[in-house]
This record gives structure tokens, C-alpha cells and sequence, in this order.
């Protein structure tokens, strides 16, 4: 919880950084709404034609709207999560960078173009992939499974500008991102965080600031405070 009061504290007595913050979270939360709109329209009509068949008769659409919600919200923190990480990672990134900027006074460069359309499009199939597995853990593992594969995908999202600026891709970002310090604190309370709807919105820019302060101070401590090429990218 250290990384969020900290977090807390640097947004509310810098305005410009709180900007950044705020940007990408209505941008995001504009595709959510839609996205969450149509996937309940579409669910609604699959069960509901489901239930049809099955002779439910004339609760059929009431029973079909009502499952579609239940399904959807039960999923919407990590479908907010994956939404945001493909809507706003450029603002995001610009976040991570602005943070790193005022706590540790470094300033690091964007890497070259080539390798962030590279990265991006890896962490596309990444957030694609754990909402997938999100969904099938909600089955196997109720509760436990969601909270953790929602929290380490929020401290990917939120500790993925401060690995790359210094070389590290995906691959090896994913190797050490749980060596931060309070890396795992950090998982559970963005896990818990992310799955409870209307919280998890609200919540999301204290998260990437968060996780940009905990990347930024843990890979200094490491000894990664400088650009060095690109490696483990795979």
C-alpha cells in the first residue's frame, strides 16, 4: 500500500501530473461503456436463444439479460484493464515517464520507434491472453484466480514504461517485474481494486502512478538507471 499513498500524495499536490493521469482514464472509459454495452447485447441474445431452445419459455429474455450482466460485470476489471493498456498506453507512457521525471530526476528518453511498435504489439497479445485466461480462471478458480491474473497484468501495465525506457522489452520485463520491492503487495491490492466495478475506474490512475514510483525507485536500487540497449524483448 506504500506505492498507492505515495501515489496518492504526489497526484493531489501536482495538477499537471493529476492531468495526465485523469486523460487516459476517460478516454478508456468512454471504449469500456461501449464495449460493455454491446458485449451485454450480444450475451443477452446468445442466452436468451439458448434458454429459447431449452423451452424456458417467456422468461427467457429477462433470464438472458440478467446472466449477460452478471457475466460481464464478474469480468469487467480485467476487461477495463485490457482496454486501457491497448486505448491509452501512449498516455500512459507519458504518465510513467512525468513520474520517474520528478521522483528520481531522470529524464530518460523514448526508445527508437521500430522497437516500441514492436513492444506494443506484443503487450496487445499479452492483455489479450490474460483476459483470456482471466475468463477461465473465474471458472476453475473463483475469486483467487481473477484478483491475481487482474493484479499482475495491472503491475505489467503500470511498471512497462520505466522497464522499457531502460532496454527491457516484455520478455524480461515479466522476469522482473515481481523483484520490485512491494511488487506483490502491489499485485494484490491492483488485483482487488480491479475487479470492483466503478472502483476499478476510478482506481486506475493511482495504479499507474503507483506502479510507475515502485519501477522507477526499484530498477535505480538495481542498478538499471540508464538506457542500455534492447535485450530479453522476446
Amino acid at each position: 500500500m506504500s506505492w498507492y499513498r505515495e501515489a496518492l500524495a504526489l497526484l493531489r499536490r501536482d495538477a499537471e501530473l493529476r492531468k495526465l493521469a485523469l486523460r487516459p482514464m476517460w478516454a478508456s472509459l468512454l471504449v469500456f461503456l461501449v464495449v460493455f454495452g454491446l458485449t451485454i447485447w450480444l450475451l443477452a441474445g446468445l442466452v436468451t436463444g439458448l434458454m429459447t431452445s431449452l423451452g424456458v419459455g417467456a422468461l427467457a429474455g429477462p433470464l438472458g439479460v440478467l446472466a449477460a450482466i452478471v457475466a460481464v460485470v464478474a469480468l469487467s476489471g480485467m476487461l477495463f484493464l485490457t482496454i486501457s493498456s491497448l486505448v491509452g498506453s501512449v498516455f500512459w507512457d507519458r504518465l510513467s515517464r512525468e513520474t520517474e521525471a520528478r521522483v528520481t530526476g531522470q529524464f530518460l528518453p523514448d526508445p527508437p520507434l521500430a522497437a516500441q511498435v514492436g513492444d506494443t504489439f506484443k503487450r496487445v497479445l499479452f492483455s489479450l491472453g490474460m483476459a483470456l485466461l482471466s475468463l477461465c480462471s473465474g471458472f476453475l478458480i473463483p475469486i483467487a484466480g481473477p484478483i491475481a491474473i487482474a493484479g499482475f497484468t495491472a503491475t505489467v501495465d503500470a511498471t512497462g514504461g520505466s522497464f522499457f525506457r531502460r532496454g527491457i522489452g516484455l520478455g524480461g520485463q515479466l522476469r522482473r517485474v515481481l523483484r520490485l520491492p512491494g511488487a506483490i503487495g502491489f499485485l494484490i491490492v491492483a488485483g482487488v481494486l480491479s475487479l470492483v466495478p466503478f472502483l476499478n475506474v476510478a482506481a486506475l490512475p493511482l495504479t499507474m502512478t503507483a506502479g510507475a514510483l515502485m519501477a522507477a525507485r526499484g530498477l535505480i536500487s538495481q542498478a538499471l538507471d540508464k538506457p542500455s540497449g534492447f535485450v530479453d524483448t522476446i
